[in-house]
């Protein structure tokens, strides 16, 4: 929904469903035989409902306008889940991390978002966009293994206002 102080000037809110995951590779000292680091892959996904709260910024041309928004994203954590597997599989019985939900998940967290794109006016009061965003995390969604669980992000959206 944007709402227009004037013609190149407004404030642009939404709400979203998010999910998002990501994973990577680890060290962790285990007690086995030789008492040694072992590696390890975690993969995590979170999902949420998103209200971003940008100032917009458009370039009113004839057919199309470019925009850029800037500003807050607050997202409400439903669900974050956590897997660890073990690449020495003789390990996974004792140590790994079988899929669930993370205890350590916070309620709510925020980041800031940068938004360009292109308008395309459907009559006085409507529009279709495409445009590519930027979420760089600012805090921290879960916590496991004193680790702080943050996601970053780029998407490309298109869809309908009014």
């Amino acid at each position: 929904m944007n709402y227009g102080f004037e013609d190149w000037f407004g404030i642009r809110s939404e709400v979203q469903y998010s999910f998002s995951n990501g994973g990577g590779t680890g060290m962790k000292r285990v007690v086995s035989p030789n008492a040694k680091f072992e590696r390890f892959d975690d993969t995590y996904t979170n999902q949420g409902i998103a209200i971003p709260i940008l100032l917009h910024f458009s370039f009113p041309l004839r057919r199309i306008r470019p925009y850029a928004d800037g500003g807050l994203y607050s997202q409400f954590n439903l669900n974050t889940t956590e897997e660890r597997v073990y690449q020495n599989e003789s390990l996974n019985a004792t140590y790994n991390i079988p899929q669930g939900t993370m205890a350590s998940t916070n309620a709510l967290s925020f980041t800031m978002m940068m938004n360009f794109g292109i308008e395309v006016p459907y009559g006085s009061r409507f529009s279709y966009f495409v445009e590519a965003k930027w979420q760089p995390y600012m805090t921290a969604i879960a916590k496991s293994d004193q680790k702080q669980l943050t996601m970053k992000g780029i998407a490309i959206s298109a869809g309908f206002l009014f």
